[in-house]
């Protein structure tokens, strides 16, 4: 697992990825959904999906309470640390850029949790922001992510290292964040 790559070919957008993916017949959990735009994409994107879109900020979660669009999807307020589910609910989870906003102490208690939810067979895809890029380079002007985002790629590591999970691939993109498709961060993802 590498926090820094620099020989970066491909451009992808997480909406690429979902739509790869086989998600139809799953139940799926989204971590750190945000604004839901990547919950919206699964939801949408498919047949029979059940999502639990999870956000820890009672403000956004708020917010995505008045979308009323999409439902195939259950709006929750929680961290990854704290999955208020039963065992084995989920064929699926996702964290889209948001490992590295768990505080580095419950990081461990996550994957556990993670663990805990997923349905054997099942699987987690993780995308993390890389530390590089004329991107990343701006934003540590103001807030530098590189300990917490090294933090996210160890754990990531130690899980596997330890045979809780199994690593399937880890890719290396440019992400596409504009209508133009020019890319403007790198980011690895990891599925797991």
């Amino acid at each position: 697992m590498k926090l820094i790559e620099k020989n970066i070919t491909k451009n992808c957008s997480e909406k690429e990825i979902i739509e790869i993916l086989t998600l139809d017949g799953k139940k799926i959990l989204e971590l750190g959904c945000g604004a839901a735009s990547n919950t919206r994409v699964i939801a949408k994107t498919g047949i029979n999906r059940e999502i639990t879109a999870m956000e820890i900020d009672e403000i956004q979660h708020n917010k995505n309470l008045r979308i009323n669009d999409l439902d195939n999807v259950e709006f929750v307020l929680s961290g990854a640390q704290e999955i208020p589910v039963s065992d084995n609910s989920f064929d699926v989870v996702f964290m889209f850029k948001s490992l590295h906003h768990v505080p580095s102490e419950l990081m461990s208690k996550a994957f556990e949790e993670i663990k805990r939810v997923l349905k054997p067979k099942g699987f987690v895809y993780i995308s993390e922001p890389l530390f590089y890029g004329e991107y990343n380079d701006l934003l540590k002007i103001f807030h530098d992510e590189q300990k917490v985002r090294q933090n996210a790629f160890n754990m990531i590591e130690k899980f596997v290292n330890n045979n809780e999970f199994s690593s399937y691939k880890e890719i290396y993109t440019n992400l596409c964040v504009t209508k133009t498709k020019n890319p403007a961060k790198k980011r690895g993802f990891i599925l797991l």
